[in-house]
């Protein structure tokens, strides 16, 4: 009786479609524009006093950007790991330490950190960085 009524649960949990651990899957926002090729999840919203970027005439550039939403931390590193390969970046590595969990990527001569903090019963913040990698120069010349 009891794994007839422990399949019977799980399988209406499947049906159903419930959800241990976050909200689910998590769409990319399509109004954001603020770094055009790399996704910000729906939801969450630009930290203009704690936001800044520059781009200079070469065309490096140097975006440090904080976004704060309400989705589960597990969530949205799942997002970032399947929506930056959408967007041709390299996935480098993945760390977790002191309750955050880093993403770095590459993409050409950029580098991409993202940090993902908070989650649980408060808000979640999203921290992109993106920095020019070991060339210097402009990011489309060739060397001979």
């Amino acid at each position: 009786m009891g794994w007839s009524l422990a399949g019977l649960l799980s399988g209406l949990c499947a049906s159903v479609g419930c959800q241990t651990g976050g909200s689910g899957e998590i769409k990319a926002d399509p109004r954001s524009t603020h770094v055009t090729d790399v996704p910000v999840p729906n939801g969450f919203d630009l930290v203009e006093n704690r936001s800044r970027s520059y781009q200079n005439q070469t065309g490096l550039r140097w975006v440090d950007y904080l976004y704060k939403g309400r989705e589960e931390k597990l969530d949205i590193v799942r997002f970032y790991e399947k929506q930056m390969t959408l967007y041709h970046w390299e996935p480098q590595t993945t760390q977790t330490a002191q309750g955050q969990t880093s993403l770095d990527y590459t993409k050409g001569h950029e580098r991409c950190r993202i940090t993902v903090s908070g989650g649980g019963m408060g808000a979640s913040f999203v921290h992109i960085s993106i920095t020019p990698g070991t060339h210097v120069g402009p990011a489309n010349q060739s060397r001979k």
